[in-house]
């Protein structure tokens, strides 16, 4: 049921069903310290990328990644139109989304003129993942149109605006199809689409090539490098603790999937993995029954243990909502 729903339109109801519980039951709808935290990237090739989680519906996130460029820049000038621009990745909700763009513009680059939102990268046609597209175009073509924004506003957006999905998913207001190997630009980021067949026959991941921090381990204090540090947005494929569900693709599907990841993936590198879904939690504790109906007696206990403090960890640091 669940496979053949979420391809449906009519399942974006679902999207406003959810932001209403969230804003009539739930006085925190969001963990309140989204807005503070972003994680700082160095994009190969040089410049700089922010990439922000905002959290969505129950437990999704959208992404937002900023080509921050121009704060290195004297004076912070940016090129192409006002404010820094930036992308989404997988807006379910395009009124949360916008919303949490305004916040983060005014917070953390009002003086680069705020954030111009210039595409959109949907890693498939799931209405909690796509949900927001069509709306979020909508929006940009309404501003350019009728100059709906006014000149003190920092959120700006780009026209047209961008939508990438995979060639062979029906996503909803798509009009740039990708396929794997398939490369996106947006301002200095170049993100690369993974094909990930299997939770839907389109599926997409986008891979984000980044420098390697440098560790100050040498005695000489000049540091070593670490390798390269990839940057990855897995939707529904690959989550913290676990994989989606093959709604649309087979077992080989899957393994051909997973074997794609560790070709794309150098095994000196670094990969930082952004999933659709906060899961890890509920994986993490779902294993732990596993383990303990079948390996654990058997196992070091090292492993067990190791398992049981990365559940203790998920469980009180990344819940989206506070802790009572």
């Amino acid at each position: 049921i669940v496979e053949h729903a979420y391809a449906l339109r009519i399942c974006r109801l679902h999207v406003s069903i959810m932001r209403l519980v969230q804003n009539r039951w739930l006085r925190r709808p969001y963990h309140t310290r989204f807005g503070d935290l972003r994680t700082e990237l160095q994009p190969l090739g040089g410049g700089l990328c922010y990439v922000h989680a905002v959290p969505c519906l129950g437990d999704n996130f959208c992404y937002v990644l900023v080509d921050a460029a121009a704060c290195l820049n004297v004076g912070g000038a940016c090129a192409g139109g006002p404010g820094l621009p930036c992308l989404v990745v997988d807006p379910c909700d395009a009124m949360a989304v916008e919303e949490a763009l305004e916040l983060l513009a005014e917070r953390f680059y009002a003086v680069q003129g705020g954030l111009r939102l210039e595409a959109v990268l949907c890693t498939h046609k799931h209405w909690d993942h796509a949900g927001g597209n069509e709306q979020l175009a909508a929006r940009a073509k309404r501003e350019t149109t009728t100059s709906e924004a006014s000149d003190e506003s920092l959120l700006h957006f780009a026209q047209p605006l961008k939508v990438f999905g995979g060639l062979e998913d029906d996503v909803p207001g798509c009009t740039h199809p990708l396929q794997h190997g398939d490369r996106v630009q947006i301002g200095g980021l170049a993100l690369q689409a993974v094909a990930a067949p299997g939770h839907t026959v389109g599926s997409l991941m986008f891979r984000l090539l980044c420098e390697a921090p440098v560790a100050a381990d040498k005695p000489d204090g000049k540091g070593a490098a670490m390798g390269s540090v990839d940057a990855l947005f897995t939707g529904d494929t690959l989550f913290s603790g676990g994989c989606g569900a093959q709604f649309e693709g087979c077992e080989l599907d899957v393994e051909h999937c997973f074997a794609t990841i560790l070709e794309h993936t150098e095994p000196t590198a670094e990969t930082l993995l952004f999933p659709g879904h906060e899961y890890t939690a509920m994986l993490l504790e779902h294993n732990l029954g596993d383990a303990i109906a079948s390996w654990a007696p058997t196992e070091p206990p090292g492993r067990f243990l190791a398992m049981c403090s990365a559940f203790y960890v998920a469980a009180h640091r990344r819940a989206l909502r506070d802790k009572p």
